[in-house]
């Protein structure tokens, strides 16, 4: 499987000089995830087993995430990542447990 930001840099490295300034961009899914979901998926990765408590005093925050592709794709036209949200976070957390030695 090739990973979305190692396949955005292999395009951006072939991309013309002009779209190749390294630009900050979102590499990620544009599939839009409520907040609850995401943190359930997280608890099912990580084996915690919490309660999900929203605090809501404060109705202004966000309740659903998603990246905005459109300036990656504006770069390279037709990118989609590879990496599904599930693996993608699932390879984050194997990566920081290996680097805190858990």
């Amino acid at each position: 499987m090739k990973h979305d930001c190692s396949n955005y840099m292999s395009c951006e490295l072939m991309a013309p000089p002009i779209a190749a300034a390294f630009q900050v961009v979102n590499v990620g899914h544009d599939r839009e995830i409520s907040l609850k979901d995401l943190v359930a998926l997280l608890m099912d990765l990580t084996g915690l087993q919490k309660k999900i408590v929203f605090d809501t005093t404060k109705p202004e925050g966000c309740l659903r995430k998603s990246a905005d592709m459109t300036k990656l794709r504006q770069i390279i036209p037709g990118f989609e990542p590879q990496t599904d949200l599930r693996e993608g976070l699932r390879e984050m957390i194997a990566a920081f447990k290996s680097m805190l030695k858990l």
